[in-house]
């Protein structure tokens, strides 16, 4: 049995951590906003238009991880909030 630091990293889950993330920014501004909306605080025409602006983010998400593997890998090592390498490394 290989120590973990042998181990290749698993970029199929690091994908999905950074999906997970991205996908996290884009639904909880809508969240907030509809317990505004639960509250009285916004109305129907603004709630309508979060909905729509998140709709957008999400299909802007849902483009990106349709990208191939190295790609993604790219805008991994990019985001700050992510601690990866483009070949999977963790570097913090």
């Amino acid at each position: 049995m290989q120590d973990s630091e042998d181990q290749e990293p698993d970029k199929g889950e690091i994908i999905e951590e950074y999906y997970n993330l991205k996908m996290k920014q884009a639904l909880e501004p809508l969240y907030r906003k509809f317990q505004k909306w639960d509250k009285g605080e916004m109305d129907h025409s603004e709630i309508s238009e979060a909905i729509h602006e998140c709709h957008k983010e999400m299909q802007k998400i849902h483009s990106i991880f349709n990208s191939g593997t190295d790609f993604l890998m790219k805008l991994i090592e990019a985001n700050d909030d992510m601690p990866y390498d483009r070949e999977g490394n963790r570097t913090d």
